[in-house]
């Protein structure tokens, strides 16, 4: 016996408004709209836990870079400041902002890379 069966009769209409998707003459037709896409999953438990040891990882080793670096990468990376942005906000070179930048994440990567090998924690913690 079908589960369809079991309810009642009447037909309830569409499950989602048909107006949060595209046309049929659309470039992607009854692809949801910019405004009707469904919000993405919540993270489980255990990438909310990773994604916090990432921070505190990242925290730890930005504290411990040289200040010049940990200046740019902080502007950078967790202001989203442009390059040029940086560069003239520091007065410094453009070529000299990359380096610093390149030197900075570099270093916080290598340090999060020794981190996941060992399966343990190596920056101040």
């Amino acid at each position: 016996m079908p589960l369809s069966s079991l309810g009642p009769d009447e037909d309830d209409g569409p499950a989602v408004d048909p107006d949060r998707f595209r046309g049929p003459d659309d470039m992607w037709p009854r692809n949801w709209t910019p405004l009707g896409k469904p919000r993405p999953w919540p993270r489980s438990p255990e990438e909310e836990i990773m994604a916090a040891e990432n921070r505190t990882q990242l925290q730890n080793g930005l504290a411990e870079l040289p200040e010049r670096q940990r200046t740019v990468v902080t502007l950078r990376d967790v202001h989203g400041l442009s390059s040029d942005e940086v560069s003239s906000f520091l007065g410094l070179s453009a070529g000299n902002q990359r380096v610093l930048l390149h030197r900075g994440r570099s270093r916080l990567r290598g340090l999060l890379e020794m981190h996941y090998a060992a399966g343990e924690p190596v920056m101040g913690t």
